[in-house]
């Protein structure tokens, strides 16, 4: 009898699992203008190779997917008519038509509401005329999304300071949304470019999240990082080989007594390829109380030494070990490069510029 008993309480205690393993998502729609044969279709944004979670194909002008999220998914839903689109007379495709909106998948019913398919937009997930709803997940998604169409609805376009107090204003607005901690870790991306007191404030925002406790526990780990990289911080050690193979290390290569830009780049950058010039203009204008020192990501020894001799980089030049490249995307929150830091005389790193634009604005305030 008592294992009777005891087998119920485990069956109790299991069901509320079993039904949140078995509960997916739906994302639907019937919108007028869509004709049948077109491709719908879910993938994955927050994965580089965008795996789909569900497709359909539209019959009598209608869709659903239907999967399954582990938790709140930044998404894009695709959709296409390669399937039946018209072909000309060399038997080539003709008038292809795609369309791309970012949606964020919860393991909830969704729906795509619009005008026609024509109203579906290029580059907005949200508009007058279109809309997924569905789940509170998505409703913060489009809250948010709202906000910033009203702004470019005044006809300026957002600086990256105007962008971030509106999604600081999101976020106290709504802090146990998943949506603000997907805001919050992209802040947190990068290091040095937040001050200590900002992320202190998005800490004591942000401490729970119901629907994306795996989100949270990132945020938690960033924002702890972030605080060792807050503006006016030390620089944090990334190991480096010189042009000669020596092992050193990050803050032992930096100058003492002058602004220094660590230039964080790659011989296959074009973009940081493109901002040398400008890093030349400012680093002669101020000879006495300005260096520059180039930290490649490269892989391919020759490749990066090939490229200092080729743009004549006149400047002190390392490379990241394995163990720095990993270092500067775990420890700085760095995806990629070009990345910049201009360190002050004392050797806490004041500022780090976006652009080739921002370095010399920078530098200019500082060194004048």
């Amino acid at each position: 009898m008592k294992r009777i008993i005891t087998i119920i309480v485990l069956l109790v205690l299991l069901k509320p699992c079993v039904e949140a393993q078995n509960k997916g998502f739906t994302l639907e729609g019937c919108i007028p203008g869509m004709k049948d044969g077109i491709v719908v279709a879910l993938l994955s944004a927050e994965d580089n190779e965008r795996p789909t979670l569900a497709e359909d194909t539209v019959r009598n002008g209608c869709f659903k997917l239907r999967g399954s999220v582990p938790h709140p998914t930044l998404c894009t839903l695709i959709t296409n008519n390669l399937e039946n689109a018209p072909k000309t007379a060399n038997g080539e495709q003709a008038n292809i038509h795609w369309t791309y909106t970012d949606v964020f998948v919860d393991n909830a019913p969704m729906r795509v509401v619009t005008d026609h398919y024509d109203s579906i937009p290029v580059n907005e997930p949200v508009t007058k005329h279109f809309a997924v709803e569905g789940g509170k997940v998505q409703e913060d998604f489009n809250t948010y999304n709202r906000m910033l169409l009203t702004e470019k609805e005044k006809g300026k376009e957002l600086s990256d300071s105007a962008l971030m107090q509106l999604q600081i204003k999101f976020i106290h607005s709504n802090p146990q949304s998943a949506m603000s901690v997907v805001l919050a870790n992209n802040l947190l991306q990068g290091a040095y470019r937040l001050q200590r007191e900002q992320i202190l404030d998005l800490q004591k925002a942000i401490t729970s999240v119901p629907d994306d406790t795996i989100r949270l526990a990132e945020f938690r780990k960033n924002s702890a990082l972030a605080l060792r990289s807050a503006v006016n911080s030390d620089l944090v050690n990334l190991p480096l080989f010189d042009l000669n193979g020596k092992s050193r290390n990050l803050t032992e290569v930096i100058p003492k007594g002058k602004y220094v830009l660590i230039d964080f780049w790659a011989s296959w950058c074009s973009i940081c390829l493109m901002a040398i010039p400008d890093i030349k203009k400012v680093a002669a204008r101020y000879p006495d109380n300005f260096a520059v020192v180039g930290i490649s990501a490269d892989t391919n020894l020759q490749a990066w030494k090939n490229s200092i001799k080729k743009e004549k980089l006149g400047w002190e030049q390392y490379l990241l070990t394995p163990e720095g490249l990993k270092g500067l995307k775990e420890k700085y929150l760095v995806a990629g490069v070009p990345y910049y830091l201009i360190v002050d005389p004392q050797g806490k790193v004041v500022n780090s510029p976006v652009n080739a634009e921002d370095i010399t604005k920078h530098v200019n305030q500082f060194c004048k």
